[in-house]
């Protein structure tokens, strides 16, 4: 038999390295039956113990519970676990314990689960021919302190735009987006946009040495103001470009001091497009007419902060096709938008573009799929969250990264993750849970440990996975759901 790094050695003092695999001898392995588990040579830890901690720091042992009797836990993977015992209300130890203290168990010498004190309880058991008044003390493993953060708005609550009092002066929104859309993606990898001419409503307006056709673009006549640039993809050229989906990011600033609290956004895409602002959808076209129908026009309310302007492009797959107009092959690819400060009292527009389509756009130039999040940067994105604006748990450590998950397999890119707002941490990652990732909190620390879902322990030596034998029972394989089962 192998213990290996899930469980902390603890025993007579002596601290295992993390990832030392430690060989356990005698009655589980059937070498010595009934002969003490022994992790290294010529240490026996205490059978079972019971130790006393406290928050946000659980590496110190307060007290040792050595009147703590009948403990029972469970610890099942993507569960809080639940755990109990009692102690004798004559010993001194059943005042020390208060809710929200933290007791682990220890097997062995291997902390096995720690969990939250939530209920005490005094009760009589029998003992014997005596009837004995005890504490019962119960709670839930570590991983429920998740469930003490919310998932916020993208932009938090304080960004929203407020009235007197500090109302709000719009409905928070209900959903929370984990996608490329939204604010907190890291586009730091995109690409700027490619520059192809500024729009003017007529070619012959254009300035000189523009590209030819540079006013050749629907929806001159409505829209509202020249001199916004249009952007295309960086591969091939605005005439003849690749078919497929590019996508584009703008971000956007609102100062303090700027009273702006409703945008106008216009925009144009050939052909097809998709447009979200701050991680919303807005708007959709679904072909290009070459009309002034293939104008694209929301309205948004805004708020002092950092906003996104996302748009998703598809060009036509059909290939160039012959131009009578132009004599010559063409696919055309192009994007322009353009954002106008709106005065709400007076309905009409505050001066020029307080953004537009630039050489600032990011892009990504025909993905072999759309841009997500890998599960790892949504779980560290709530975290995050949680330390910078409730400071709720940032003391909570990660065992995964962006890329990998605690066993280093890397992250799958997911698309469609998200939420409503105000759902609690636990919530929410139990839901990621069911398709995307399992979760453990380490019994010795506050680190959460996450994997790709099914492949916990694939990377390490010594396990092996075994495949599920009973279509009805998930757990039939090798049992990885059920991490420790105890009543002593």
């Amino acid at each position: 038999m192998t213990r290996r790094g899930d469980l902390h050695y603890y025993g007579a003092g002596t601290v295992a390295p993390f990832d030392q695999t430690v060989k356990v001898n005698g009655a589980a392995s059937g070498a010595q039956a009934g002969a003490p588990m022994v992790g290294i040579e010529g240490v026996v830890p205490p059978r079972l113990r019971a130790t006393l901690h406290r928050r946000p720091d659980i590496g110190p042992v307060v007290i040792e519970l050595t009147g703590a009797m009948n403990r029972q836990w469970q610890d099942e993977l993507n569960e809080t676990g639940t755990a109990s015992m009692v102690i004798p209300n004559e010993d001194p130890q059943s005042t020390f314990v208060q809710p929200g203290d933290i007791i682990r168990f220890e097997d062995d010498g291997w902390a096995c689960f720690a969990w939250i004190v939530q209920h005490i309880e005094r009760i009589q058991i029998a003992r014997g021919e005596e009837i004995e008044q005890v504490t019962k003390f119960s709670g839930k493993g570590l991983l429920d302190i998740l469930s003490q953060a919310l998932v916020y708005p993208a932009n938090s609550l304080d960004a929203l735009p407020r009235g007197p009092e500090g109302m709000s002066m719009r409905p928070v929104e209900e959903d929370r987006y984990f996608s490329w859309q939204s604010n907190a993606y890291n586009d730091e990898a995109w690409l700027n946009a490619k520059l192809y001419a500024p729009y003017w409503p007529n070619e012959l307006d254009s300035p000189p040495g523009m590209p030819a056709h540079s006013g050749m673009f629907a929806g001159c006549k409505v829209w509202p103001l020249p001199g916004c640039w249009r952007i295309t993809t960086n591969q091939g050229n605005y005439w003849i470009a690749p078919g497929g989906w590019c996508y584009f990011r703008h971000l956007i600033w609102i100062g303090d001091d700027d009273p702006t609290r409703t945008l106008v956004i216009y925009g144009l895409a050939d052909d097809e497009s998709k447009w979200w602002f701050d991680g919303m959808p807005q708007y959709e076209t679904f072909e290009w007419t070459n009309d002034d129908s293939d104008l694209v026009e929301f309205t948004v309310d805004i708020a002092p902060g950092w906003h996104i302007l996302s748009v998703a492009v598809h060009n036509s797959e059909m290939g160039p096709m012959w131009s009578d107009m132009f004599g010559e092959w063409i696919n055309p690819f192009s994007v322009m938008f353009a954002g106008y400060r709106f005065d709400d009292n007076t309905g009409e527009f505050i001066g020029g573009p307080l953004f537009q389509s630039d050489e600032t756009t990011k892009i990504v130039d025909y993905p072999p799929g759309p841009p997500g999040w890998t599960p790892g940067q949504v779980l560290d994105r709530c975290l995050v969250e949680s330390g910078w604006s409730r400071k709720t748990i940032p003391f909570l450590q990660v065992g995964f990264t962006h890329d990998v998950d605690s066993d280093g397999t890397p992250w799958p890119t997911v698309t469609d993750i998200s939420t409503k707002v105000g759902t609690d941490y636990l919530t929410f990652f139990k839901e990621v849970a069911e398709t995307y990732i399992d979760l453990w909190m380490e019994p010795g620390t506050f680190r959460l440990h996450a994997w790709v879902k099914g492949q916990r322990g694939i990377n390490r030596p010594d396990v092996d996975l075994h495949a599920v034998t009973d279509p009805n029972d998930p757990y039939s394989g090798n049992l990885a759901g059920l991490t420790f089962t105890r009543v002593d």
